[in-house]
């Protein structure tokens, strides 16, 4: 990181709340910005609680599938389960026409939660047009069920045209992925479990099984709620990044582990990143599991080489919840961050440290964000550069504060999801149905942000979002 980069981030700019430096809110007051524009609404017509949404692509145009309820979202972890109060449903947008195109219902025998029910868009045939998997409850009269099959869509009318059982080993907790083989073949993945034992079912376009692997509590590292698929090595085939370890998709076989001597646990946050030439750089990790008895000094962040190799840590104690990665200009730089949780052990209730910040370096960065409300990136003007969403509020780097979005609507998806528009849009949805894409009216496009949309893994990002929590961290690292 530069030296000018490095003296702009340090800055204390920001005059108003959100200053670090020792000023009272009350000693500034600064006018509220203006609202982020809404330019889509699309009205579902029906309540919604709960929702994840991902890209489709079919004959060439892009779509938006959204899975929602009327229900909390449920997680399978029973101190935080909750009854559900609705059923999954499927609709795919046109963000051109603000037409729902059509709506699925997938039934009472499907927990909305997203490690129940996670969906992925994938083009399993080859020909350019995405189908949607989910994996469904044969039996939808009892939906604890272990008796589950791999379902797939054809994405233009929502008709099944794929089902397949598949074998759930007692654990709750889904994931779907997609990607090639060596051979260019596409490759279904459905993968079963996360802090214990984790199993993984590998088909082939015909919902063949090609490989199965199982991963037992063998003092090896456990899974993260970000998986991503994309060929991280350059050899043709694509890897997995799973937990803190790298996996061939052509077999399952482990390709590297990172710290596999001294780590056994779950990592809330993996997430690869990119160098200025949008190569794949390294992975950035924050993990909540403690550390093992044998090697207590481990670092709760790590900053990994492209072969799993630790640079440098950050943080010794805490379970570090959430985290992620900014661009700080137009060239592709980075500023990673991490947030540690606190839980109360009686009520459960969850209370957020204050971000912390760190250059490519290692070394800790002041920036003026640090909120108790996880931060995300989002290029909204389209200069290449992230802007951060916090507590509702749009900042650039320095801690302007650009625009606002609905306090009382959810967030689904940020990316670039319209192509003629620039920048990235952000979507929403109210507690009465409405999808709506805010965008910035402001934006312009640049060869930077060009290049970014124009990457496999932005691609691949978009198409997975409604997988675990990739919706929230994918996109950061590019």
């Amino acid at each position: 990181m530069s030296t000018h980069l490095r003296t702009l981030l340090l800055l204390p700019v920001f005059a108003g709340a959100m200053l670090l430096h020792g000023a009272d809110a009350s000693e500034a007051k600064t006018p509220k910005p203006p609202m982020l524009p809404v330019v889509n609404e699309i009205d579902l017509k029906m309540p919604i609680q709960h929702a994840r949404a991902t890209g489709v692509t079919i004959q060439g145009k892009h779509f938006l599938l959204v899975r929602h309820a009327n229900s909390p979202r449920v997680d399978p972890a029973p101190d935080h389960f909750v009854y559900p109060t609705d059923s999954y449903k499927l609709s795919l947008l046109d963000l051109n026409s603000n037409k729902v195109l059509w709506t699925k219902d997938l039934g009472w025998g499907i927990i909305a939660g997203d490690w129940f029910c996670p969906v992925l868009s994938f083009d399993i045939d080859d020909d350019g047009e995405d189908e949607i998997f989910y994996i469904d409850n044969e039996l939808p009269k009892k939906p604890l069920s272990f008796r589950r099959s791999l379902v797939g869509l054809r994405a233009g009318d929502g008709k099944e045209f794929m089902r397949f059982q598949v074998k759930v080993e007692k654990d709750y907790r889904f994931i779907l992925m997609g990607g090639k083989d060596k051979k260019g073949e596409p490759v279904l993945i459905m993968q079963n479990g996360t802090y214990r034992d984790m199993n993984f079912f590998a088909y082939d376009r015909k919902g063949k099984m090609i490989w199965r692997r199982l991963i037992p509590q063998d003092g090896t590292p456990r899974a993260s709620h970000c998986t991503s698929v994309y060929d991280y090595n350059g050899d043709g085939s694509d890897e997995i990044l799973w937990g803190e370890r790298l996996i061939s998709i052509d077999n399952g076989k482990d390709l590297f582990l990172g710290n596999e001597d001294a780590w056994n646990g779950h990592s809330d946050i993996v997430m690869p990143y990119f160098d200025r030439n949008y190569k794949f750089s390294g992975v950035w990790t924050c993990r909540e599991s403690r550390p093992t008895k044998d090697h207590p000094e481990q670092f709760r962040c790590n900053n990994y080489d492209p072969k799993l190799r630790i640079r440098w840590g950050a943080l010794k104690e805490g379970h570090i919840d959430r985290g992620g990665i900014f661009r700080i200009n137009a060239e592709g730089d980075k500023v990673f961050w991490a947030q540690e949780m606190r839980a109360d052990p009686v009520t459960l209730k969850r209370s957020f440290m204050p971000t912390l910040f760190f250059g490519e370096d290692g070394k800790p960065l002041d920036l003026p964000l640090k909120r108790r409300f996880a931060p995300r990136g989002i290029d909204v003007n389209g200069d290449g550069i992230h802007e951060i969403i916090c507590d509702r509020t749009i900042y650039d780097l320095k801690g302007n504060a650009l625009y606002r979005v609905p306090v009382q609507d959810k967030w689904m998806i940020v990316g670039h999801l319209r192509d003629d528009l620039p920048g990235e849009q952000y979507v929403m949805h109210s507690a009465d149905g409405k999808i709506r894409v805010l965008a910035d009216p402001n934006a312009k496009w640049s060869e930077s942000a060009k290049k970014r949309y124009a990457h496999p893994y932005y691609d691949r990002c978009l198409h997975r979002s409604a997988v675990g929590y990739n919706f929230a961290y994918d996109l950061g690292g590019l």
